[in-house]
């Protein structure tokens, strides 16, 4: 399975000296360091130079060690703020009567960085029940957010997870309905829902995922085209990993990666992550690379490591049917299409997936055994 979310040789070194510190990393800093001027490091491996402070600190081996550490205290200060304005939001829905669930960040610095200026952040992530959605989002449209990008809604739009906020301090939430983008999951959530737990910092019915629902989401999420390789998902699952009290229940998550067809991500994420020194039950990865994976899940998560969204729609699709009981069809397809994009008309989508075709005859094909 290839990623554009496995680092390159040269994001390799940041990562294990960001993961190692100054004892064990100093080596791999150095030769990072040789190979990439500070002005040329790349938007994904700047987001790991706060960790990178943060693991080695005063014993920072770097030419730029000074820059770093701006990086570091900048990444702190946003974060004091982001952490900030989503409290005073989770105090008003929790006032509303609407729990919440915090994902990935927030979640993951108390959870596994236990610095706010460890993990670079663009935006808190909020997630409410589907049936509170509208009430939540309502409260964020009267209380300064204003909705970025296109609205959009779970009903004509079911293969996005959530609508995204921006206020007038240029701080971001997103607001999710689902845990997972990929289509027809947010119809079998409430395990999830039923196995969060309490986090600290927040609310008192405010909660995360358990630690096993919180890694696969990592891994899933990380493990998606991105137009910044997010290879900070590497990290992120290194350090929940290390942390004794996250406690995996390994059962948990193999069944979890079963019943949502996950079993490819959650496979691939886990041996990558023994390579980064994370101690993972042999079994638990040999065992999920024993599951047998069809075509189709193997041409999904193929399809969402790709920069073509209209690659994703046949799987898309198929997931929908499968929930109502219905056959797919050619027509069917079709519709599903024009559900996502209502105003296209025919021959905007032919021309549409016409593009679509050429930019993949471009690319590697895609075999199925692989």
């Amino acid at each position: 399975m290839h990623s554009v979310a496995v680092p390159t040789p040269v994001q390799d070194l940041l990562i294990r000296a960001a993961l190692e510190g100054p004892v064990d990393g100093g080596e791999y800093l150095d030769l990072w360091a040789e190979r990439v001027e500070f002005d040329d490091i790349d938007h994904a491996s700047r987001r790991l130079l706060p960790l990178l402070y943060h693991t080695h600190g005063a014993d920072l081996r770097h030419p730029d060690a000074g820059r770093i550490k701006g990086v570091y205290k900048r990444a702190w200060m946003r974060n004091q703020r982001i952490k900030a304005a989503t409290r005073t939001v989770i105090d008003d829905l929790e006032a509303l009567g609407i729990d919440t669930v915090i994902l990935k960040g927030l979640s993951l610095v108390e959870r596994a960085y236990f610095d706010l200026g460890a993990r670079s952040m663009s935006d808190a992530d909020l997630l409410v029940h589907p049936d509170a959605f509208w009430d939540a989002e309502a409260h964020l449209r009267t209380s300064g957010w204003t909705i970025k990008g296109r609205e959009r809604d779970h009903a004509s739009h079911p293969q996005f997870h959530g609508i995204g906020f921006t206020n007038d301090e240029g701080l971001e939430c997103d607001l999710h309905w689902s845990v997972y983008n990929v289509y027809g999951f947010e119809e079998g959530e409430d395990d999830l829902l039923a196995a969060c737990v309490p986090i600290q910092g927040y609310g008192e019915r405010t909660t995360a995922l358990s630690s096993a629902d919180e890694l696969l989401h990592v891994m899933v999420h990380g493990l998606q085209w991105n137009a910044f390789p997010p290879i900070r998902w590497i990290p992120d699952a290194v350090l929940l990993l290390r942390n004794p009290q996250a406690s995996i229940d390994w059962d948990r998550l193999i069944s979890q990666a079963v019943e949502r067809r996950l079993t490819l991500p959650a496979a691939f994420g886990l041996d990558l992550a023994t390579s980064y020194g994370a101690v993972v039950p042999r079994e638990v990865v040999e065992g999920l690379n024993a599951i047998p994976v069809g075509a189709t899940e193997r041409y999904e998560w193929w399809a969402r490591q790709q920069s073509i969204f209209g690659l994703r729609l046949p799987t898309d699709y198929i997931r929908s049917t499968r929930s109502d009981a219905r056959s797919p069809t050619p027509a069917g397809l079709y519709q599903f299409y024009q559900s996502i994009y209502p105003e296209t008309t025919l021959q905007e989508s032919a021309v549409r997936f016409g593009r679509a075709a050429r930019k993949l005859a471009k690319k590697r094909p895609y075999v199925t055994d692989a």
